[in-house]
């Protein structure tokens, strides 16, 4: 079966959808499919090649060079790839929205009567669409409403994107496949000690790590007044953010914290590496993402796979955590944050116990090579109305 994936940007930096993306070809590619990612970026052609994995069949990825604007992330290039190629494929991919490779693609192929899957990553939750919504209400409503109505599937990553989904009158050709994590990553087991070496003044202090994009849809800022009310009984408690922040975000996050008084035990760090990720991970004494919505947070995923006690907002997997007992859930309040915080830091038996339990259900449920084959049934269903058509 050939497949191909559409995503406007496959780096890392990219942030989760980029590595969800990532994982899911190549998966699909050790499962014996003939897999080809498109993005745009630096013009080439190359195997895409992910840490741990070099002896496996590897996704061929293409990428096409930007035009204006830039921000849109248009490509023609990549647009008449896509329309020189479609028929090659038994199954077209496209990720994200809001973007020119995945608007144009989508149109592109309907124009030729070829069927496609879309996973929106989150992008049609509320809080998502209220980010910007001068801009996104119109251009769902003018050209990504097609996008959407014209899909052969759409695919979500979790029950709750699916509800946001269907709420917006997309409750036809809803499929629920979440994401997953290869064995290499599964199986890291890095040192403890890369934040502390990096930042000295941290050595002393118990991590509580964030990763993820640092924005007000994530629930972030609901860390600063829970880390004040931890400090009253945990004083050696520091919070690390680590993620790509704005301006304006990061200006309005340092009024926060200094309204709090914590900005002794707040420390900013910026985007890490995909490595350097996995490191914090290790060094990290608790993990914390308090979002109200999420899709399915690869940080989430790869936080439990480290072992890590993790402490979550409703939105990222609390049903999963909450039936399983793999951490703590809780509302996105500073004070219910500050308590299970408190009761990880002040319990370290059950803080084990909970990030072991959560490693074995990662390992269990969410390897990439147990929901690749997933994908096989609605590629076939796919092609199935490819052929109902004639194409």
């Amino acid at each position: 079966m050939r497949v191909l994936h559409v995503i406007t940007d496959i780096r890392l930096l990219g942030g989760g959808l980029a590595v969800s993306v990532r994982g899911l070809a190549s998966a699909q590619a050790r499962l014996g499919m003939d897999v080809e990612i498109l993005s745009v970026g630096v013009p080439g052609s190359s195997s895409l090649r992910e840490p741990g994995q070099n002896g496996d069949r590897q996704p061929l990825l293409r990428t096409f060079a930007p035009a204006f604007p830039r921000r849109w992330g248009r490509s023609p290039d990549l647009a008449a790839h896509i329309r020189e190629t479609a028929s090659r494929f038994d199954a077209i991919h496209l990720h994200g929205l809001w973007r020119h490779p995945v608007t144009a693609g989508a149109r592109l192929l309907r124009r030729i009567g070829s069927p496609y899957v879309i996973t929106p990553h989150g992008l049609l939750n509320p809080l998502a669409l209220s980010r910007r919504r001068w801009t996104k209400r119109p251009y769902l409503a003018l050209l990504e409403r097609q996008t959407l109505t014209g899909a052969g599937v759409i695919h979500c990553l979790s029950e709750f994107e699916s509800a946001s989904v269907r709420k917006l009158g997309l409750a036809k050709k809803v499929v629920v496949i979440p994401n997953g994590l290869s064995a290499a990553e599964m199986d890291r087991r890095e040192p403890p000690g890369f934040l502390r070496q990096r930042y000295p003044g941290l050595r002393d202090r118990r991590l509580i790590l964030y990763l993820g994009r640092v924005i007000r849809e994530k629930g972030v800022r609901s860390l600063i007044p829970a880390l004040r009310q931890l400090r009253k009984t945990c004083p050696d408690a520091h919070l690390v953010l680590a993620g790509r922040c704005t301006r304006a975000e990061r200006v309005r996050l340092k009024m926060l914290i200094a309204w709090h008084g914590v900005g002794d035990h707040v420390s900013q760090i910026g985007l890490l590496s995909a490595e350097e990720k996995w490191r914090a991970l290790a060094d990290a004494d608790v993990f914390v993402h308090p979002s109200s919505e999420e899709a399915d947070s690869m940080a989430v995923l790869e936080a439990l796979a480290s072992g890590l006690p993790v402490v979550l907002g409703p939105g990222a997997d609390n049903h999963e955590i909450r039936a399983r007992d793999i951490g703590w859930a809780v509302r996105p309040e500073p004070e219910a944050i500050a308590s299970a915080i408190l009761d990880a830091v002040r319990s370290p038996d059950r803080a084990r116990e909970t990030g072991e339990a959560g490693r074995r259900w990662v390992r269990s449920e969410r390897s990439w090579d147990r929901i690749a084959p997933r994908w096989l049934d609605v590629y076939r269903d796919l092609r199935s109305i490819k052929l109902k058509r004639g194409g």
